[in-house]
């Protein structure tokens, strides 16, 4: 569904983004078998989605939430944490809710609800769409991150034979969500949309890390 030439590149830091946001998508386990636990760092800027940072591995809970702690700590300019309140979410958004750590604590955290009988290829479609009215962009100084994120997602297939979809979940989040907003957003003659406060100044590539 998805071609390498869907997505732009950038360099750089987004600096002055709308919003800064992180998707995470658990997993139940962590056999070999399993899924991954995701997690992706996100800056809307208009109608433009840079993908900054992202976080992928298979854990037991208490160490996936010691991992996602520390990531958070590490992209500390992220205003909003969106985890599927499910099963595994569900217990993860009451730990983070409630860190002792002031820094993971301060952050908003929102379940992301998804239809309960809405297929993956239904989201990955939404992405597709969205996709004409939003403009991802990947970070070119962090190799690690894009190539992981295209190897994944140029790989989904309508006949769910692709081995891992679990990038591609926070990303249709990321991107579907963004999307809803863009579409709604006013004509320019009227006010424009105010997506979330602006975060000034912040980071630096630097911060990247696979």
């Amino acid at each position: 569904l998805f071609q390498e030439t869907d997505f732009s590149i950038y360099t750089g830091f987004p600096e002055r983004a709308d919003r800064y946001v992180m998707f995470v998508d658990t997993a139940l386990k962590a056999a070999k078998h399993n899924d991954y636990t995701v997690a992706t760092c996100w800056a809307y800027k208009k109608n433009k989605l840079y993908l900054i940072d992202m976080l992928r591995g298979k854990w037991t809970y208490s160490n996936m939430k010691e991992h996602l702690e520390s990531f958070i700590i590490s992209n500390d300019f992220i205003d909003t944490c969106y985890i599927e309140a499910i099963q595994t979410g569900a217990n993860l958004l009451d730990d983070l809710k409630y860190s002792e750590n002031p820094t993971i604590r301060s952050l908003k955290y929102r379940p992301m609800h998804r239809q309960v009988r809405e297929s993956k290829l239904n989201r990955a479609q939404g992405a597709l769409s969205s996709l004409g009215h939003v403009k991802v962009l990947l970070p070119i100084d962090a190799d690690k991150i894009r190539k992981a994120f295209l190897k994944e997602i140029c790989s989904f297939s309508a006949d769910m034979s692709h081995a891992n979809d679990d990038i591609a979940d926070t990303f249709f989040d990321a991107v579907n969500t963004l999307g809803k907003v863009v579409r709604k957003r006013p004509k320019p003659q009227e006010a424009p949309a105010i997506l979330s406060q602006t975060v000034e100044t912040i980071g630096s590539m630097s911060r990247v890390s696979a």
